[in-house]
């Protein structure tokens, strides 16, 4: 079982590099498919949007099902998709086949977490599911720099194909490491009868909406904002998306050793600050170069601990539920995105101005103040429910 963790990690990886691969490439798909950029965003959205409503209901109808199929069909089924991405020939058929990929992301990240919560002991948890979500952070600072180098260089198809290619991989890798096997001991009906009656669960999910609207009102359109920018080229944005997902993983990295000592609400609430610090700093970036990096930097350290640690979070709270709970915290995030892209494409001009990208995280910013909020109460109400248990 060595092995588990580094090949749900690559998982992660190939899942979100398919998942953010268009966000590296919007000049290009745009200008390929004869759309604007807010237009294309929306190939991000649809999916973002399609991964928020299937990851809770696949991940009950398959909370029976063998985990390592079950895991190693979801990555079958990306890398074929992906493959048809590439040969896709006009703009509705890639909208169309990004939905239909959202299966995979839906059931792959929240259901892998699932299983280390079955494979391994409860006082390493935390840790566990913080390594093998760094495969996240490695698709930042790998997959969207390469999808935005590749876009560019060699076209948008040929970062889709890509894609592809890693997924047939990982595919392979899951079912050789993976036991046979690994079931859940709960129904998924009797799961979300057990989630209805515990409200700072429900709160704990809608966190991580609520921080990942903040968020995506601006990240995703980091691209063209720093070719306006900067007239930034593609080796300068590749190099500056590089920045940001290397410090992302650092703070994934670095924040998977206090996970369990101080604990993941502790940690959520700390990644909030940075990241804030970091959408504090954004517009500044606005024809400085050395601003852009100090942002990106700081952003990026605090960018995926959130997750990170809301899923610990969700573990810790009730390891039965994970399937459910997990699925749910996966469908926050997805929905955060398809929030706070919408968003940020309504702010911006035809064509968008260096103004309009430099304002985004103005309106972010109190969206993730909401986070924290509704962060504190969840935990109230945990604490709560934790005392009148010990009492009765």
């Amino acid at each position: 079982m060595r092995w588990a963790i580094p090949v749900i990690a690559f998982g992660n990886f190939v899942i979100g590099t398919g998942v953010m691969v268009a966000g590296g490439m919007l000049p290009p798909l745009a200008a390929g498919l004869g759309v604007t950029i807010p237009v294309a965003a929306q190939l991000i959205t649809a999916m973002a949007f399609a991964i928020a409503i299937g990851a809770p209901l696949l991940g009950a109808l398959t909370a029976r099902f063998d985990r390592r199929l079950l895991l190693t069909a979801t990555l079958v089924i990306y890398a074929i998709g992906h493959i048809a991405c590439a040969l896709a020939p006009n703009y509705e058929s890639l909208l169309g086949l990004r939905i239909l990929l959202a299966i995979s992301p839906a059931l792959f990240t929240p259901q892998a977490s699932a299983v280390l919560a079955l494979i391994v002991p409860p006082e390493k948890r935390g840790r566990a599911v913080s390594l093998a979500l760094l495969g996240w952070a490695v698709a930042s600072v790998l997959g969207m720099p390469i999808g935005a180098y590749v876009g560019a260089v060699f076209g948008w198809r040929a970062g889709f194909g890509l894609v592809g290619m890693l997924a047939l991989v990982a595919a392979i890798g899951v079912h050789r490491v993976l036991p046979s096997g690994l079931k859940v001991s709960m129904s998924g009906r009797s799961m979300w009868a057990e989630l209805l009656r515990w409200p700072s669960l429900q709160m704990a999910i809608a966190v991580t909406a609520i921080q990942g609207a903040a968020q995506f009102t601006t990240f995703t359109f980091f691209v063209p904002a720093l070719q306006v920018f900067l007239d930034a080229g593609p080796a300068l944005v590749s190099g500056l998306l590089f920045l940001f997902g290397a410090m992302g993983f650092a703070g994934a990295l670095g924040s998977a050793r206090f996970m369990d000592s101080a604990g993941p609400i502790r940690v959520a609430h700390a990644s909030f600050a940075v990241i804030g610090l970091g959408m504090l700093l954004w517009p500044l970036g606005n024809g400085s170069l050395a601003w852009a990096i100090a942002s990106m930097a700081i952003w990026g350290f605090g960018s995926f601990i959130t997750n990170n640690a809301q899923q610990a979070r969700l573990i810790a709270a009730s390891p039965k539920l994970a399937p459910v709970t997990i699925a749910l915290n996966s469908s926050g995030m997805y929905l955060g995105q398809a929030i706070g892209i919408p968003l940020g494409a309504a702010l911006l001009s035809v064509p968008p101005a260096a103004a309009d990208y430099a304002r985004l995280p103005l309106f972010g910013l109190p969206i993730l103040a909401l986070a924290f909020i509704v962060s504190l109460r969840a935990r109230q109400l945990g604490q709560r429910r934790a005392a009148l248990r010990q009492t009765s």
